[in-house]
């Protein structure tokens, strides 16, 4: 009777056992399921931080090379022109927003300069031009002006004149066929002109010659 009980009882905790081996078995099965879950979320989310990174990272190239690009278009240009990195910058804002191109601005400076040196060789004609708008070609010290300074007076001195075919005249006898295509940034009048220099420099357009020469590839 008693063995009875003895094998009664081994067979009910027996029982139980196994139940809670079972039990046991399901919530590590949950969890193996529940981790397998999670490794794959993790290495899912690893794929896509890798992905954006590399596309974050093509984007910042991206970027560099057009700055690089910007830079060097400004350094370039500014010597052929013969004017600061800044001044040049600041007239192709200018010049943009009245529809010409900056790069023509190279010429007209040529085509100044050259009535500079014959103001200077006794050209009564040239001479008459500049005098005619109030302009000297010569510095304080008897030499020539630079070409950005010479440039930046010639065209505020032409912008305040009243427009007509004398203010275009002048115009395309100082700068050429540019100065023909200047004319709708000179009929907008010398403040007009201000104000367009200043906004290029609000909207952070103009970057200093030092930043530009640091940025040349």
């Amino acid at each position: 009777m008693e063995l009875f009980k003895l094998f009664g009882t081994i067979l009910v905790d027996n029982k139980e056992a196994l139940n809670s081996i079972s039990q046991t078995d399901g919530k590590a099965k949950g969890l193996m399921d529940s981790i397998g879950g999670g490794v794959k979320a993790v290495a899912g989310a690893a794929v896509a931080v890798g992905a954006a990174a590399s596309a974050g990272a093509a984007a910042m190239y991206g970027m560099a090379m057009k700055s690089a690009e910007a830079t060097d278009r400004v350094d370039k240009m500014s010597a052929k022109i013969g004017v600061s990195k800044q001044a040049f910058q600041e007239w192709d804002y200018i010049l943009g927003q009245n529809g010409m191109d900056v790069e023509k601005l190279q010429v007209g400076v040529k085509t100044l300069t050259q009535q500079m040196d014959a103001a200077a060789g006794g050209s009564k004609n040239a001479q008459a031009m500049f005098e005619q708008l109030g302009l000297s070609w010569q510095d304080s010290t008897g030499k020539l002006k630079s070409q950005e300074q010479m440039t930046n007076e010639a065209i505020i001195a032409l912008a305040k004149m009243e427009n007509g075919t004398e203010k275009a005249r002048l115009a395309t006898e100082l700068f050429g066929k540019a100065g023909i295509e200047m004319m709708p940034m000179l009929n907008n009048g010398a403040e007009g002109i201000e104000q367009l220099r200043k906004r290029a420099h609000d909207l952070g357009l103009v970057m200093s010659d030092e930043a530009v020469t640091a940025g040349v590839v």
